[in-house]
């Protein structure tokens, strides 16, 4: 019982100090694009 309760503490802990320090993302610079616009790109990674 003890070492289940260690596994899971420690599995909070890291769930919970990664999502502490992520960042989101602000800006996307796009370099290059011939073909393609901004916005087409744009709408094709939202979820």
């Amino acid at each position: 019982m003890k070492n289940k309760f260690i596994q899971l503490s420690a599995l909070l802990f890291l769930f919970f100090t990664t999502q502490a320090f992520a960042n989101p993302i602000n800006k996307i610079n796009f370099i290059g694009l011939n073909n393609t616009s901004e916005s087409t790109l744009l709408e094709l990674n939202t979820f």
